[in-house]
């Protein structure tokens, strides 16, 4: 027995996967905010920022200021699909699959 939880496996946070909040969201992702500069880790409320923002808003190379008085630092966005998850840091690309060439194009 033991072993890893086959519920889990694939499903790693990624850009493809969850690009917008709603689709962390979906997935019940932990996102946390982190600053660099005084070190502080912040929960995301993602329901607060679907409100906020809506369900098409992305954290994906976002760097806001950081909120906490006198430091001047910028935050980078973490997440984790569970747990004891590998975190990810959400920077990156969107890699999108290429739109199908029409079927007469296709045809030669």
């Amino acid at each position: 027995m033991g072993g890893q939880n086959p519920d889990y496996l694939g499903a790693a946070i990624s850009a493809e996967r969850a690009w917008t909040v709603a689709q962390l969201w979906t997935m019940q992702a932990m996102v946390e905010a982190r600053c660099d500069a005084c070190r502080v880790r912040l929960r995301v409320d993602l329901d607060g920022l679907i409100r906020a923002r809506g369900p098409d808003y992305s954290l994906w190379n976002k760097t806001p200021r950081c909120r906490v008085v006198g430091c001047a630092g910028r935050v980078g966005f973490w997440a984790r699909d569970r747990p004891g998850g590998p975190e990810t840091p959400l920077r990156g690309e969107r890699r999108m699959a290429p739109a199908p060439l029409p079927r007469w194009l296709g045809q030669g």
